[in-house]
């Protein structure tokens, strides 16, 4: 007897639950901004979560934010801009350098206003929300709790596949 095949959910069947990344690098509030940079470096990301110590979700940091307050770059003059890819507009703009405080941290340069979907949301209202709100990733929530992640190349790579 032929084994069968299980059908294949069509792209716009599909919510954020079948889409999102499980396993997510966050970052700390009181992480060092040379660190966190380091950390998206790493990862191969342009941005994550920002968690406090009992993992509820404070806001997100791009590597925008931190690009913008570059802290070990002392060559660097006051008046300095660079030409950068902004998450929040999708385009690439002229931002201006700022010396962060002494002692500035993640919780100082990460925003705090966060687009989230719930696991159930169908993916064409998760792209409509990410497009309305010029983001490049959602967290999930599930009852406050952040349970996965949802990047615009996550969409990409559905619709590329077709599923």
């Amino acid at each position: 007897m032929e084994a069968q095949s299980m059908p294949q959910p069509k792209l716009f069947d599909l919510c954020a639950e079948d889409v999102m990344q499980r396993k997510i690098v966050t970052l700390g509030a009181g992480d060092s901004l040379p660190a966190a940079e380091r950390t998206l470096t790493e990862a191969g990301i342009s941005g994550a979560p920002v968690l406090d110590d009992h993992d509820r979700v404070l806001g997100v940091v791009s590597m925008t934010d931190l690009l913008r307050h570059r802290a070990e770059d002392d060559d660097i003059p006051d008046d300095a801009e660079a030409e950068v890819f902004d998450d929040s507009i999708d385009e690439t703009e002229q931002v201006a350098f700022f010396r962060p405080e002494a002692g500035a941290c993640v919780g100082d340069v990460m925003t705090q206003e966060i687009v989230s979907v719930p696991p159930s949301m169908p993916l064409a209202k998760i792209a409509e929300r990410m497009v309305s709100t010029h983001v490049h990733r959602v967290l999930v929530l599930e009852r406050g709790r952040l349970i996965g992640l949802i990047s615009t190349m996550d969409l990409l790579e559905k619709v590329a596949r077709g599923r």
